[in-house]
């Protein structure tokens, strides 16, 4: 059961722990590091970093070197997970034992700023952490700060531990070179918020949570170009990293590495938070027109842009058949989204009536009641036995994605979008697959991201082709979030989708 109790932020500490932590044995390390700080800067040392992020500092140190070498593979990932959560905007290096390709993917995807193997050359490390330190001094202020001096904060609704969540103030956040910092007006909360808190991307300690959020430009880096303080912007649940080889191949979800376009309440603070930060700010925010709505604009960070993934995924033929598993927000935008495409048959399945009746206004042309009908016997039935060109599974269940194939035709599509967050496997019935030969293709996808996608987007509402406010149920200030989380997460009071409001 999840608790969703206040974690209190305390009082703010007068001043901010070391400039540097170093988590390593090796001499060659930590003497570089000691001869980087100097008199300048302060040092810490550390031969536990499983310990490490309990202790971090609330506002994190300038720079964190992390030696992999006191590690072992299966405990890298959550050790560096929980030390970039817990200090989130610290500049946070890696030396690796061994170099690999796909070693420094992985890490990069897990958020570190500066990768490197082994063997290193002394004089060059210390010069590198030199520089680091030198570029954070200018976001941080002096070094050792007077006591009267304390670092601007902003309140945050945060998952404190695995299955608990809570409100945390934290220091707004900096902007780099190429990147910008929100002042957030409209967020929306996603069942997939409830997926992490409960563990489905593994344990995070105080880490923002949300990945939908509309506001205003607070500040930009010296290198943005296309925004400036005070635009009215709209920020890609998914903020790919654009210069990376997977964008630049045509999949910038995965930048990184699989689902590493995926930075909000994972690798870093989400956007439940009075001021969020956007990476990449020229390739990842979009203008909001004057005449779309901040409650409409919202929709476009997910629930539009992963619904009509799906349904562009599907490769529905102009009027083609089409059946939709699950019709949350998701499902209900893959409904829309397989209309504007030009299905010419869209089922809709769902026991929720009010969800129902939603994917009607959407455009579904029948609903399949699961609670009272086999769903594969109700597609049969409606198709005449034929099956449908495309099926889109936007639930993330084992059950509903083997139907989804079950009820595609033999040559047809089946769209993932669903968010599979339990479970080791996710099966394939073999005799409707046509004993692996039925040529049913199986396309999966994570919401995409971008200034173009946003954009395009945005058109459409701009020219009131869809309304996807039909799904706000419920509207909370931030100071409720956690009641509206909680009856997202329980699903209470028919509850489809709920805006949350910022002063």
């Amino acid at each position: 059961m999840t608790r969703f109790d206040r974690v209190s932020g305390g009082s703010l500490p007068d001043r901010p722990g070391p400039d540097m932590i170093v988590a390593s044995s090796d001499p060659l390390l930590t003497n570089s590091a000691e001869q980087a700080v100097g008199d300048r800067w302060t040092l810490k040392l550390s031969h536990n970093p499983g310990k490490l992020a309990a202790s971090l500092h609330r506002f994190g140190p300038a720079v964190i070197v992390m030696d992999d070498s006191l590690l072992s593979e299966s405990e890298r990932s959550d050790v560096l997970g929980k030390i970039r959560v817990c200090a989130p905007h610290s500049s946070l290096i890696y030396v690796a034992s061994e170099h690999r390709d796909e070693y420094e993917r992985w890490a990069r995807a897990m958020g570190v700023n500066y990768y490197l193997s082994k063997p290193i050359e002394a004089a060059r490390f210390a010069s590198i952490l030199t520089s680091f330190l030198e570029h954070r001094a200018g976001e941080r202020g002096p070094a050792k700060p007077s006591r009267m001096e304390k670092p601007q904060v902003m309140k945050t609704f945060v998952m404190s531990e695995m299955n608990r969540v809570g409100f945390l103030e934290k220091p707004i956040p900096q902007a780099g070179p190429n990147d910008a910092i929100i002042q957030t007006t409209r967020a929306l909360i996603c069942t997939s918020d409830s997926h992490t808190v409960r563990g489905a991307i593994g344990p995070r300690t105080d880490l923002t949570l949300g990945h939908e959020a509309v506001g205003i430009v607070h500040k930009v880096g010296s290198e943005v170009k296309l925004f400036k303080p005070g635009d009215r912007v709209v920020a890609g649940a998914i903020t790919p990293d654009w210069g990376d080889l997977a964008s630049q191949a045509g999949h910038p979800s995965q930048s990184g590495a699989a689902l590493g376009g995926w930075k909000f309440a994972n690798i870093k603070d989400g956007v439940f938070a009075e001021y969020f930060h956007v990476n990449d700010a020229d390739a990842n925010l979009a203008l909001i027109p004057d005449t779309v709505s901040d409650d409409s604009a919202v929709y476009c960070c997910d629930m539009m842009s992963t619904g009509f993934m799906a349904a562009e995924n599907a490769d529905i033929p102009i009027g083609g058949t089409v059946a939709v598993f699950a019709l949350g927000p998701v499902g209900l935008m893959s409904v829309a989204g397989a209309k504007l495409r030009g299905a010419g048959l869209v089922i809709g399945i769902d026991s929720v009536p009010a969800r129902q009746e939603l994917a009607r206004r959407y455009g579904a042309d029948f609903i399949i009641d699961h609670s009272g009908i086999d769903p594969v016997k109700g597609v049969m039935e409606i198709t005449g036995d034929d099956g449908v060109d495309a099926a889109i599974e936007a639930l993330g269940n084992n059950n509903t994605f083997q139907n989804a194939i079950r009820v595609t035709k033999p040559g047809g599509v089946i769209s993932n979008a669903g968010y599979h967050g339990q479970g080791e496997f996710v099966n394939i019935p073999r005799v409707e697959w046509g004993v692996g030969m039925a040529e049913k293709t199986i396309r999966t996808g994570l919401c995409p991201g971008g200034r173009l996608r946003m954009q395009r987007l945005l058109r459409l509402l701009e020219t009131k082709q869809i309304d996807p406010t039909l799904m706000t149920t419920h509207r909370f200030p931030f100071a409720q979030i956690d009641k509206a989380f909680e009856m997202m997460d329980k699903k209470l009071d028919n509850i489809i989708k709920p805006l949350i409001l910022f002063s």
